[in-house]
């Protein structure tokens, strides 16, 4: 099997994109790769702590910034990201151009958690989206969420929510 730059699905979550590179179904539930490309300024993650999965990155364009534990941490191209099980993380892209990294996660199963905030994003049409809901998915799936950082975050960095 061979997957090509932009080949896979893709769907667009405002300011950040996901293309699935690998499925659980074409590694026999093992991991599943995601690409995501992020607007330049955007936060494209709220602060989180998952509990199910090590997720890696691999930075392809630009900057990507976040958090382990307390230090901040920045990856770029080239350079090989951990967001470790049950450590805070969160997405940002401060610099002036736009960045996309490659992330594999060993819980394939994770991989549907983006189809699933596409669907409340799109329904929202523009405006803000149903958190009560983002939330539920997020709890589905391991995840523990930390909006009340976001508007600091976006006020620090001087970025919009992707």
């Amino acid at each position: 099997m061979v997957v090509r730059p932009n080949e896979g699905v893709s769907i667009s979550l405002s300011g950040l994109g996901v293309i699935h590179m690998l499925s659980g179904q074409d590694t026999a539930g093992s991991f599943s790769i995601v690409e995501h490309p992020l607007q330049s300024g955007t936060l494209g993650a709220a602060p989180r702590v998952h509990l199910n999965e090590d997720e890696y990155s691999f930075v392809l364009e630009g900057e990507v910034g976040g958090t382990d534990r307390r230090a901040r941490i920045y990856g770029y191209r080239g350079n090989l990201r951990l967001e470790a099980l049950g450590h805070t993380s969160h997405l940002l892209e401060r610099g002036s151009a736009a960045r996309k990294d490659r992330r594999e996660y060993f819980s394939s199963r994770f991989e549907k958690h983006f189809d699933e905030i596409g669907e409340v994003v799109w329904a929202a049409a523009g405006g803000e989206p149903n958190f009560a809901k983002l939330t539920e998915i997020a709890d589905r799936y391991g995840l523990t969420m930390y909006m009340e950082r976001v508007p600091a975050l976006l006020e620090k960095y001087n970025l919009r929510l992707g």
